[in-house]
């Protein structure tokens, strides 16, 4: 967390009722852009479809597989426009405002794995 802390200027805490999940995408799955943060819509949702609201200050994606295991599903972010498709273990932590559009592009072959997590920060 200490990387996270310094570059935004933030002390994450991890929600305590939100657990990490394990994305895990095959050929033809992608993400279409979007933002992470939570709307009133998803508030009013959830009241009916009973899927739980998940909130926080910022998006952490740890990759659990390697590059070369997959095609496709490149983490991409529309402003300012760029693709990432990094080795496994990498650590990217964005904010979960709607300035931060992203998505995933369509998987081509096998599978990408991801571990995500949301938290909330503290200014510091």
């Amino acid at each position: 967390m200490a990387p996270v802390r310094g570059h935004f200027e933030i002390a994450p805490k991890r929600i305590p009722s939100q657990p990490a999940v394990v994305y895990r995408y095959g050929p033809g799955v992608g993400f279409v852009a979007h933002h992470d943060e939570v709307t009133d819509i998803e508030r009013e949702r959830a009241q009916t479809n009973g899927q739980p609201v998940v909130g926080g200050d910022l998006t952490l994606v740890v990759w659990l597989n390697t590059p070369d295991s997959y095609g496709g599903g490149e983490l991409f972010f529309e402003n300012p426009a760029q693709e990432i498709k990094p080795p496994c273990g990498t650590l990217v932590a964005f904010p979960a405002t709607r300035d931060h559009i992203h998505g995933v592009r369509p998987i081509t072959r096998g599978e990408r794995v991801t571990l995500v997590v949301r938290v909330d920060a503290e200014c510091l």
